[in-house]
């Protein structure tokens, strides 16, 4: 259930944000190098974090879409801005769906260096857009009662 609201939620924003397909993988994508990772704090009636990690590639890809502007371009600030902002529309949506009241963090975003966890993974969505891999993760301590909603309210800018 967990991960079906990860899928829908994380298709819509990536669709009406950056008009790009993503494809879900059954098994996780190789570390293939160099990444970024959004994370935000959701605490509450539920308490956890949404975990956003993206091959650095694809980061930067959709940092010059979201920007209009050329892959060359793009500096780190922006493509750390970018980035918090889809953490941010992604966990603000999946909120949405987990018990209230809750609040969320501000976006918090870093290089991710290997596959590090801070939290027990309690779902796990594997994505691949063209040849870049995008892993969501929502970890806590105990499974969330996940509210599904057939289509998830998205706010783009």
């Amino acid at each position: 259930m967990i991960e079906e609201e990860i899928d829908q939620i994380t298709r819509l924003i990536w669709q009406s944000l950056l008009s790009l397909d993503v494809e879900r993988l059954e098994v996780p994508p190789p570390d293939r190098g160099p990444a970024v990772q959004g994370t935000v704090a959701i605490s509450g009636a539920w308490t956890g974090v949404l975990v956003l990690r993206f091959a650095s590639e694809l980061a930067r890809w959709a940092t010059a879409i979201m920007l209009e502007t050329d892959l060359a371009s793009v500096s780190e600030e922006e493509m750390h801005d970018a980035i918090a902002e889809l953490t941010n529309m992604i966990g603000g949506n999946l909120k949405s769906h987990l018990p209230q009241p809750s609040t969320m963090s501000i976006p918090e975003v870093e290089t991710a260096r290997g596959r590090s966890r801070a939290h027990d993974v309690l779902g796990q969505v594997n994505f691949a857009c063209a040849d870049h891999t995008l892993t969501v993760s929502l970890g806590g301590r105990s499974v969330p009662v996940i509210t599904p909603v057939a289509a998830p309210a998205v706010s783009v800018p």
